[in-house]
């Protein structure tokens, strides 16, 4: 984690913020963006890869995939559940949190490189949160992460120190804008929830 990573989870925070939720009150605008960037203060803690969208050096894109669907699933019914409970700070929280892995996606993937309609059947997969896209040609592929990583081995061929995108371009920062407000209407829009996630 470095300042322009932050300053990039932020930023993106705080545009869907005023894009989707422009009612919501100063201090629960504060608790979401709080909610996003613990995702990163907490790796200090504990390094959940799933939180980032980040692979297990070796193992395959698919299981990342699959692992990281479940974490945003698991963020956003907690979610819905403090939703539920008045427990609006809480549930503003997690939705940062959510906000915060889809952001990682586009920083810790091929997602970038890939050529439009590949890009567009991945979006799709990641706003219906389905099973892992087969594309036709160059696949989708997420970075790894081990702490071996920190001390200059590379472990396999697609590591995060080689491929991440945490400083995005203007045009794949519009892309990832795009695609976090979509998610955003789907599954957090106010009042905060809406019930279409299985």
């Amino acid at each position: 984690m470095n300042a322009v990573e932050l300053a990039y989870h932020r930023k993106l925070t705080l545009q869907v913020l005023d894009e989707v939720f422009p009612d919501l009150t100063p201090a629960l605008r504060v608790w979401m963006v709080r909610g996003n960037l613990s995702t990163d203060w907490l790796g200090y803690i504990i390094y959940r890869r799933t939180a980032h969208f980040d692979r297990i050096p070796f193992a395959s894109h698919e299981s990342a995939w699959e692992l990281s669907i479940l974490e945003v699933r698991y963020h956003v019914m907690r979610c819905r559940w403090y939703h539920t409970r008045n427990a609006e700070r809480r549930a503003c929280w997690e939705a940062g949190r959510v906000l915060h892995i889809i952001q990682d996606f586009f920083c810790h993937s091929n997602f970038f490189d890939l050529p439009g309609s590949s890009q567009q059947r991945i979006s799709q997969a990641l706003l219906g949160l389905e099973a892992y896209p087969e594309l036709p040609g160059i696949p989708l592929q997420i970075t790894s992460w081990g702490l071996l990583q920190c001390i200059g081995f590379k472990q396999d061929g697609f590591t995060h120190k080689d491929h991440h995108h945490d400083c995005p371009r203007p045009a794949e920062l519009r892309m990832v804008a795009e695609n976090q407000r979509k998610f955003s209407k789907t599954y957090l829009i106010r009042p905060l929830l809406v019930s279409n996630i299985v």
